[in-house]
C-alpha cells in the first residue's frame, strides 16, 4: 500500500473527525483575525522611551501644522462654466501642486466624478481639456457640479458664478 492511498484510507475513515476538526480551525482563525488591527501610527513602531520618538514628537508639536490656501475665481460674467475660466482653474490646479508642502489640491477641475458606462464605473476629473470643450460639455459639467452636495458651498457656488480651488499644506 502506498503513502498517498494510505492517506486516503485515513482521510476517507475519518471524514467525520477531520471535518468537525477543520470547522474548528476554521472558527478560531476567524475568531483571531478580528482580533487583527491595521495601524499607521508611527508610535507603534517604536518602544515608547524611544529617543528618537521623543524628538519626533517635539520636531512635529513645534512645525507640523496643516494650512489651507484657498483660491477664489468670481469670473466678471458671473459664471464659471466657460472655457476660459475652466481653464485657468485647471491650470491653478495643476500649478498649485509645485508649491512647497502642498498636499492636496482640491478643485472642480480634479474633482473625481462618477459615471457608470454600461456595466463600468468611469472615474476621471470633471473637468478635462476646458479649452476644447463643446458647449453641450460645458453644460454636462455645470449640471454634474452644481448637484454634487461634495462641491456646493465647498468649492463653487450654488449658482455656479464663484469657485474655488483648496490646498492643504502642511
Amino acid at each position: 500500500m502506498t503513502a498517498i492511498s494510505s492517506l486516503a484510507e485515513f482521510i476517507v475513515r475519518r471524514r467525520f473527525w477531520l471535518l468537525l476538526l477543520m470547522l474548528a480551525l476554521v472558527g478560531a482563525a476567524g475568531y483571531g483575525m478580528s482580533k487583527l488591527k491595521l495601524s499607521t501610527d508611527l508610535e507603534v513602531m517604536f518602544h515608547p522611551d524611544d529617543p528618537q520618538l521623543a524628538l519626533y514628537d517635539v520636531q512635529r508639536d513645534t512645525y507640523a501644522r496643516d494650512d489651507n490656501l484657498f483660491y477664489i475665481i468670481g469670473p466678471k460674467s458671473g459664471n464659471v462654466f466657460t472655457r476660459e475660466t475652466l481653464a485657468l482653474v485647471e491650470e491653478l490646479t495643476e500649478a498649485s501642486w509645485q508649491l512647497p508642502y502642498a498636499q492636496r489640491v482640491d478643485s472642480i477641475t480634479n474633482y473625481q466624478h462618477t459615471e457608470a458606462v454600461g456595466d463600468d464605473l468611469a472615474v476621471r476629473p470633471l473637468v478635462e481639456g476646458a479649452q476644447l470643450l463643446s458647449e453641450a460639455e460645458l453644460a454636462s459639467i455645470r449640471e454634474t457640479a452644481l448637484h454634487e452636495p461634495i462641491l456646493i458651498k465647498r468649492l463653487i457656488s450654488e449658482q455656479g458664478a464663484v469657485a474655488g480651488i483648496n490646498i492643504t499644506m502642511q
